[in-house]
């Protein structure tokens, strides 16, 4: 955890956790979801692999269908922003704001 915190935001480290053992896990998901490997119910983590593939190669087609619709149109997305002054503008900088 140490090691992973200078890499992420604050705000994120807020919403991930990290379990040392399976009673911990237990309040966030059900044990049954997990592999057996890591003291869950679902079953050995090679099979749970091989049916998640199954899965999707079974959606394939859907898959390509839903790629083709295009529904994002990528003319209109505003470019990444170097700043965040960029991005807000006056608005968003107090540090510039002036009392008199």
């Amino acid at each position: 955890m140490s090691m992973l915190k200078p890499f992420v935001k604050r705000n994120l480290l807020g919403i991930i956790h990290f379990h040392t053992n399976i009673k911990s896990a237990e309040k966030f998901f059900p044990v049954e979801a997990l592999p057996n490997e890591m003291g869950g119910k679902a079953g050995p983590m090679n099979d749970l692999i091989d049916n998640h593939i199954k899965l999707l190669e079974e959606f394939r087609p859907w898959f390509l269908q839903d790629e083709g619709i295009g529904r994002v149109n990528e003319s209109l997305r505003v470019g990444k922003f170097e700043a965040a002054d960029d991005m807000l503008g006056v608005d968003g900088s107090f540090k510039k704001l002036e009392i008199d």
